[in-house]
């Protein structure tokens, strides 16, 4: 192959690449704004894009506490909380649950394995 002709496929493979950069940044962006639209007082409490499923997550678990009203484990409070329009596995839930004990919004008892409650 001549090489105008090479250099032609490179470019027109770069511009695919780009293309399907493009596209999956606007499909990450419309699956925002679908969960902006669901739960708009996270939305607005959300500083940015990104941190809207913080917010959402943060939300439910102070629910799920206020709702048992006693003590859990992360475990029981992770199978309780409501996972829609969220993929999270066990590790991420209990990130969350260490930010959010940084804040103040929650603590544990100090055992091993903690139990959780709402700081009021």
């Amino acid at each position: 192959m001549s090489d105008w002709k090479a250099e032609l496929d490179r470019e027109i493979k770069d511009i695919d690449r780009r293309i399907e950069e493009l596209r999956a940044e606007r499909d990450a962006l419309a699956r925002v704004r679908t969960r902006a639209e669901l739960y708009p007082s996270s939305a607005n409490r959300a500083p940015r894009k990104n941190s809207l499923n913080r917010e959402i997550i943060e939300g439910r678990i102070l629910a799920a506490l206020g709702e048992v009203g006693h003590p859990i484990g992360s475990k029981a409070l992770y199978d309780r909380i409501d996972k829609l329009h969220i993929d999270m596995k066990p590790s991420t839930f209990r990130s969350h649950l260490a930010r959010m004990k940084e804040k103040g919004l929650v603590s544990n008892d100090g055992n091993k394995p903690a139990k959780w409650f709402r700081v009021v």
